[in-house]
């Protein structure tokens, strides 16, 4: 998990985000983006990997989704997935969208090229 952690942020970094802060499970990452909201200093954007520990990534876009301080905030997902019914259950939970493993920097750019 650590290994996509970090490549994920650098590729983030590369196409120019320069604030990325990293979560090493889902639960840590709820509490990262409640208390930067409490903070009046909200994130832009969610990427969450759907395979974590503690908390799977569509939990933790249930999470959010239910939460009204976050529920608009962008969600996007990281899977190698591409089961239909586990697609259609982010779409229904309300993701944003979703990002392919493996994952690469172009792809990324692509996706998020509304945030830049």
């Amino acid at each position: 998990y650590q290994s996509v952690r970090l490549t994920l942020n650098a590729f983030l970094k590369n196409i120019g985000f320069d604030n990325v802060d990293l979560a090493e499970n889902a639960i840590d990452g709820l509490k990262m983006l409640r208390q930067a909201e409490q903070h009046n200093a909200p994130y832009s954007l969610v990427i969450s990997d759907w395979e974590m520990p503690e908390m799977t990534g569509l939990e933790l876009l249930k999470s959010v989704r239910s939460d009204s301080s976050l529920a608009d905030m962008p969600f996007y997902l990281l899977t190698s997935y591409d089961d239909p019914d586990f697609l259609r259950e982010a779409t229904r939970a309300g993701v944003t969208g979703y990002m392919n493993k493996p994952i690469s920097q172009t792809s990324i750019k692509e996706v998020l090229s509304d945030y830049l």
